[in-house]
């Protein structure tokens, strides 16, 4: 006796198996086994992908399929129509230049229906179709993304399937002028090359994405007011045809918060004669960060009151973190002491490698913690000669870390712990060290000299209530 059963009847949800021949020993029930080891998760409603053929081998009980009883012999066989899984594809052709418009060829199979999606939220309620094959217009590029994904869904009896695909667009950038204000909200996209004649002033909500912003000679940006700088992905440069370093001043938060710069490069600022040796001032604001910026070519000057990146103001909320600083003249980094300086970030090529430290014009942070050692941690100020911790806070440096110290004014450079060692936590470190910023020996030149030795007395050492002063193993070139 040979049974047909349509799909009606069998309806097996969420497994997609290939050809299946004989059900093994016992009974229709939640254990009865395929020969390929499937399990059925409930034998009365089966949905099956595939036209299949089962051998009964062994006595079954009444199958109750849809409220009707099916009574199966042993030793007959039936055939059960299964309905395919739909397959979700598609094709697109170009152009791929916005504005574009793409078209898109549907090629899935076993579908009865469908949705789009194309990835461009900008369009609207035109950002999705139900259309076989449908076209749609690229007016501009999702942000900072050169790479937009495209969605199908295609639905049909035998269940839902998804394909998706990178459709890669480009631009050609125009070149906008910028005034010497922004004063409403503005976003910057990648399709357009901004060009600063003016030192601009952000006294609004200024978002840059994946844009090309230029710069004239002398000229940059301050964020102040009202305003706040979040930029991905963005390259501030200079508009000179032949680019040098120093071409333009530099990008300053000010006392504004909650700016970031995420990815992107900073590159030839640094303007000597405006006291500009900085290509970015982090200013005084809270939360205030820079992350996989890639800071180069930027001029500055070897005294203590510039660098590349200056956050000798900002309190411990602010963070640059996996920025790397390659080829700058003068000091990469400038912190104070209520910063953390996160030792993801990377220096290469620089006049001079080394974390510049000012340590008068903020409070020291409550615990501060100094761990880079790839590059030493260089102390000084221009408005004094000492860092004198006060009472309760704590330097915690980590294994390997080098601190140097400058000498910009007689006598040299004094740290005073009148708490004592309890106030320099593993001062005795592995590989720490306490040396002149002349003494070359330990992680290279600091001061951008070429090859030096210290000199003996050329910083005063440390010194603790007494006064007294310490005499570790571990400090070299100090006067006491």
């Amino acid at each position: 006796m040979k049974l047909h059963f349509t799909t009606l009847l069998f309806l097996l949800t969420n497994l997609s198996f290939g050809q299946v021949t004989n059900v093994k020993s016992g009974a229709w029930s939640d254990q009865a086994m395929w020969s390929n080891n499937i399990i059925p998760t409930n034998t009365t409603n089966i949905i099956l992908n595939y036209d299949i053929h089962i051998d009964i081998n062994a006595s079954c009980k009444s199958l109750n399929a849809n409220g009707h009883r099916v009574t199966v012999d042993v030793g007959n066989t039936f055939d059960v129509a299964g309905v395919a899984a739909p397959v979700a594809n598609f094709t697109f052709a170009g152009p791929f230049t916005v504005p574009a418009t793409v078209t898109f060829t549907n090629t899935s199979t076993h579908a009865t229906s469908y949705l789009w999606n194309f990835g461009d939220t900008a369009s609207g309620v035109n950002n999705t179709s139900t259309a076989v094959n449908p076209t749609h217009l690229y007016k501009t590029l999702a942000p900072y993304l050169t790479n937009t994904i495209v969605k199908l869904t295609a639905t049909g009896p035998g269940g839902i399937a998804v394909d998706s695909q990178y459709i890669g667009l480009s631009c050609v950038p125009q070149i906008v002028e910028v005034g010497p204000t922004i004063d409403t909200p503005t976003v910057w996209d990648q399709c357009h090359i901004y060009h600063c004649k003016y030192y601009v002033s952000v006294n609004a909500p200024l978002t840059i994405e994946g844009a090309t912003v230029t710069f004239d000679a002398q000229k940059g940006m301050i964020v102040q007011g009202g305003g706040k700088l979040i930029s991905r992905n963005a390259v501030f440069t200079s508009s000179a045809g032949a680019k040098k370093y120093g071409d333009w001043a530099n990008i300053s938060f000010g006392t504004s918060s909650g700016n970031s710069i995420t990815g992107g490069a900073i590159q030839y600022a640094g303007y000597a004669s405006l006291n500009h040796e900085r290509a970015l001032n982090m200013g005084s604001g809270i939360n205030n960060t820079v992350t996989k910026v890639i800071f180069e070519y930027n001029s500055g000057t070897l005294n203590q009151t510039t660098a590349t990146l200056d956050m000798s103001r900002c309190p411990q909320s602010s963070i640059a973190k996996q920025n790397l600083f390659f080829s700058n003249s003068g000091h990469p980094v400038l912190i104070g002491i209520a910063t953390d300086f996160d030792n993801s970030n990377e220096f290469s090529f620089n006049q001079s490698n080394a974390i510049y430290v000012d340590c008068v014009d903020i409070d020291q942070a409550l615990t501060l913690t100094w761990t880079n050692k790839q590059v030493p941690y260089v102390l000084g100020g221009w408005s004094g000669n000492s860092w004198a911790f006060d009472p309760g806070k704590i330097l915690v440096l980590g294994d390997g870390v080098v601190l140097k110290f400058a000498r910009y004014t007689n006598p040299g450079f004094t740290l005073f712990v009148p708490q004592g060692t309890s106030q320099i936590q593993n001062y005795n470190g592995l590989g720490v060290v306490f040396t002149s910023y002349e003494d070359d020996s330990f992680l290279g030149d600091s001061n951008g000299d070429g090859p030096s030795t210290g000199t003996a007395g050329f910083w005063e050492g440390i010194e603790t209530t007494g006064p007294v002063w310490y005499h570790w193993l571990n400090i070299y070139f100090a006067a006491h």
